[in-house]
């Protein structure tokens, strides 16, 4: 089977699989009335783009035309690589800093040497739904940005000084393939300069239900290998595409958003209690440690993680649960400044063991609703590996 072979490079189904004939049934159009009630956050301070990226790309914009002085951005050196893009093209500097593998929270050494008056935000990722700490910084920038791709159910926290950017793409809760929302504080001078810029983002032209239907139909890990084996769609690979294409939210997302939004609800109980059962399951183990086990109905993860300190039983999890099941992966393969092209991407660059580790020990479990009917059968296999001698 194709996912024998899988690198630890290819992101696999992930996010929660809505079924094609919902998607294709005409349904409810109030996703911005859902997404406020869930968020937390009012229509009002809420904009919606093309991607999560362009939310990000938005914040972005609007925070350098207020603080022109300010051109860096301090990012983890291990995150989704476009990340980094939007900074670059936005016309700012990346700035790395270094993760802790246990908790995949900034090393405050790193970050605060990091930060710098030229700071103009710092980056908190919500990795795999876990909540980050607002760092107490001695020279904090004007604004921090919460990057929830991949926490959905991040709520409002009422910080007068963060802004909160979602996915709603492939391999997120929603699952839609299309669309992000930048979401700001209460009274935030960002947001007349947002409604300014995203007037200025191209319209989105494709329709994106082809596209949502298809990543719904490729969850299924076989189908999803079959396809990815073929080198000329390049799908599931993490690479470094530049530039991107920045827009604004295509009108027909709202009924597909709701779609999986409503799909997602359904399974929510379901899905906490896989993220449970993986919890008692990888806690048996002294060689994996789990950086959160906090997990429940409120706060799903997109894929559950695990740090697997014994290379020769990170390689055979992965092996043999995608022999069988597929969906197994390591996320991001290398730090930011390791990846193919982009060796002049990063003004100051430096050692990051943290990241570096991650890199090394991690493996993400799938959350998605392919796996709920072969949940024990899945389980029944991790711990057969897990219990053998490497």
């Amino acid at each position: 089977m194709y996912f024998r072979r899988m690198s630890l490079s290819r992101i696999p189904p992930g996010g929660n699989a809505v079924p094609v004939t919902r998607l294709l049934k005409s349904g409810s159009s109030h996703f911005q009335e859902l997404f406020s009630r869930h968020s937390g956050f009012p229509e009002e301070n809420t904009f919606y783009t093309g991607s999560g990226t362009a939310a990000l790309y938005l914040a972005l914009l609007a925070l350098k035309k207020i603080h022109p002085d300010r051109s860096e951005v301090v990012l983890p050196a291990w995150c989704c690589p476009s990340v980094p893009q939007a900074v670059l093209q936005a016309g700012l500097a990346p700035i790395q800093a270094d993760l802790d593998p246990d908790s995949l929270s900034y090393v405050p050494e790193s970050l605060e040497k990091a930060v710098t008056h030229s700071t103009l935000t710092v980056l908190l990722v919500h990795y795999f739904g876990i909540p980050q700490p607002k760092p107490k910084l001695s020279n904090p920038p004007p604004l921090f940005l919460r990057d929830c791709a991949q926490d959905f159910d991040f709520t409002n926290a009422k910080e007068s000084d963060v802004a909160v950017f979602y996915s709603f793409g492939r391999g997120k809760s929603l699952n839609a393939g299309h669309g992000g929302a930048l979401c700001l504080p209460e009274g935030s001078p960002l947001r007349t300069v947002c409604t300014e810029i995203l007037e200025s983002f191209p319209k989105a032209t494709s329709s994106p239900l082809v596209n949502a239907a298809l990543i719904n139909l490729l969850s299924r890990p076989q189908l999803f290998g079959i396809v990815s084996s073929l080198p000329f769609f390049g799908i599931g690979e993490t690479v470094w595409k530049h530039p991107m294409t920045f827009t604004r939210i295509h009108p027909e997302f709202f009924r597909i958003g709701s779609a999986c939004f409503e799909a997602l609800e359904k399974h929510r109980k379901a899905y906490a209690e896989l993220a449970q059962n993986y919890i008692r399951t990888f806690s048996e183990s002294v060689d994996i440690s789990l950086p959160f086990t906090r997990y429940d109905e409120r706060r799903l993860p997109v894929r559950f993680p695990v740090m697997v300190k014994n290379p020769a039983l990170r390689e055979k999890l992965r092996r043999e649960l995608n022999r069988k099941f597929g969906g197994v992966t390591g996320q991001y393969p290398e730090i930011l400044s390791r990846l193919p092209k982009v060796p002049d991407a990063f003004p100051k660059s430096g050692s990051y063991p943290g990241c570096e580790a991650i890199t090394k020990q991690i493996l993400t479990m799938p959350v998605t609703a392919w796996l709920l009917g072969r949940e024990e059968e899945f389980l029944g296999e991790t711990g057969k590996v897990l219990t053998k001698r490497i």
